[in-house]
């Protein structure tokens, strides 16, 4: 969890920096965008959501049919059900769109201001040091 955290906090400082690797993100992400607005527009057009959701309904029915698999085919129908309701709900996905733009933004101020602080008060020149001395204490006492 914290992996991607990290990873998400500097994406969008990165995306919102202006040279390269910024240009890069922003393309990636317009076409991420793009295949999951085609896919929504696919979706809308042939009701594939449906389908698929029929789908994997008849197969944990099947599945549920089985000997003793009930117990363990049960918790997968209700996440699919509730995953199906919440894409159905187009304003989950659009408060969902929001939210990810606003986390995006608070993401990269906030590791735009870490660098400014550390920049200010070399705190990741104190941990190096400190586990530098640390390291040849413990050294010390080995040898």
């Amino acid at each position: 969890a914290w992996l991607g955290g990290a990873l998400f906090a500097a994406s969008s400082y990165l995306a919102r920096r202006d040279d390269d690797v910024a240009r890069a993100l922003l393309g990636a992400g317009s076409g991420g965008l793009v295949a999951l607005n085609y896919g929504a527009g696919l979706d809308a057009r042939y009701g594939l959501a449906r389908q698929a959701e029929r789908a994997v309904g008849e197969a944990l029915r099947a599945a549920k049919s089985a000997q003793g698999a009930g117990p363990y085919v049960e918790p997968l129908e209700e996440a699919v059900a509730a995953a199906a309701q919440a894409l159905g709900d187009r304003r989950f996905v659009e408060a969902l769109g929001g939210a990810a733009v606003t986390a995006s933004a608070l993401a990269a101020q906030a590791v735009g201001e870490a660098m400014e602080f550390n920049e200010r008060h070399q705190v990741s020149a104190h941990i190096v040091q400190g586990l530098s001395e640390a390291a040849a204490r413990s050294a010390a006492r080995k040898a």
